[in-house]
């Protein structure tokens, strides 16, 4: 069993999250990069970088990689936490907010969530004995 690159024969539930985490990053940046090319055409870098890397991670799984993806998705997920709060409270005090409006700030909570779950693999599947 090789444990730093969580290869087991049996799969426990937080490799399960772990890979659910891998998932809705990978599928977050697919979508930006394919809106990108279907709305303006043009090759978006910083979506391509997103799904490079967690392509890459879910290739490798690296434990010590989960806990760096981690901690920057957790920064950039504040961000865009609070950007997408900061365009939806003025929206909200005309009326119910829209349907795309709750899905802007769903998506960064279930980023902060998923970048939680990488950052306590490191500790969960690193130490565990």
């Amino acid at each position: 069993m090789n444990k730093s690159n969580m290869v087991q024969s049996r799969v426990s539930t937080y490799q399960v999250l772990v890979y659910l985490a891998y998932g809705f990053y990978f599928l977050l940046g697919a979508s930006w990069f394919g809106l990108g090319m279907y709305n303006g055409g043009h090759f978006n870098s910083a979506a391509f970088f997103i799904l490079a890397i967690f392509a890459t991670q879910m290739y490798y799984k690296n434990l010590l990689a989960n806990l760096i993806l981690g901690i920057v998705g957790l920064l950039f997920s504040i961000f865009m936490l609070l950007q997408a709060l900061n365009y939806a409270i003025p929206a909200a005090k005309k009326g119910p907010l829209p349907a795309f409006q709750q899905v802007l700030v769903a998506v960064p909570v279930v980023s902060v969530i998923m970048a939680g779950v990488l950052i306590f693999s490191y500790l969960k599947l690193n130490f565990k004995d």
